[in-house]
């Protein structure tokens, strides 16, 4: 069922790519970096699910990343938060409290 669900985000998320109302830069919550990352942990961690499939499934929740180094994407709370939610290119992500000036410069506001 959970693999069901998570075949269907998928093929929501090509479509909504496709008709080019992807990924843009969007206000995002602590909360739900915590959707995210449980639902990747939950039912994203077997090998039956590669690091590109769990990044689709990222940027289709919190939209474009906020800031790109390298191989890592981050995201931003607002800087009275300040929570960040970072993914490598594995497609594994980690959150945690953010730095006031990473807030202020890179969260959509």
């Amino acid at each position: 069922m959970v693999r069901h669900i998570v075949r269907v985000a998928i093929v929501a998320m090509a479509a909504q790519a496709v008709a080019g109302c992807g990924s843009s830069k969007k206000v995002v919550t602590k909360e739900e970096f915590k959707t995210v990352s449980d639902t990747i942990y939950k039912t994203m961690n077997g090998n039956a699910h590669p690091p590109d499939e769990r990044s689709r499934y990222t940027i289709a929740q919190l939209g474009a990343p906020h800031r790109v180094e390298g191989d890592k994407q981050s995201w931003y709370t607002n800087p009275s938060d300040c929570y960040y939610y970072e993914m490598k290119a594995d497609g594994w992500g980690s959150s945690g409290t953010g730095k006031k000036e990473d807030c202020e410069k890179y969260a959509v506001k």
